[in-house]
């Protein structure tokens, strides 16, 4: 995934570059840093599934829990 079809997937979900960095607990320009390293492979999967669901008419506020979530569940698994 591009790191320019990663920021208009972000923007899609009503997301600016940092909100998203803070939903994914990462430093406020992990967004930026795309266009260095890349967009990482877990990030673009979650991209990519935000955006099929947005194409069935899930709402932007219900996906962003979803992800927020994951992103909460994948942290305590971490710490164990």
């Amino acid at each position: 995934m591009t790191p320019e079809r990663a920021k208009q997937l972000i923007a899609d979900l009503g997301l600016t570059g940092v909100e998203f960095a803070e939903l994914m607990n990462a430093n406020v320009n992990y967004v930026s840093n795309f266009n260095r390293k890349g967009v990482p492979q877990n990030i673009a999967i979650i991209l990519d599934m935000s955006h099929e669901l947005l194409n069935k008419k899930i709402s932007k506020k219900r996906i962003i829990e979803i992800i927020s979530n994951q992103v909460k569940r994948l942290d305590n698994a971490s710490r164990k």
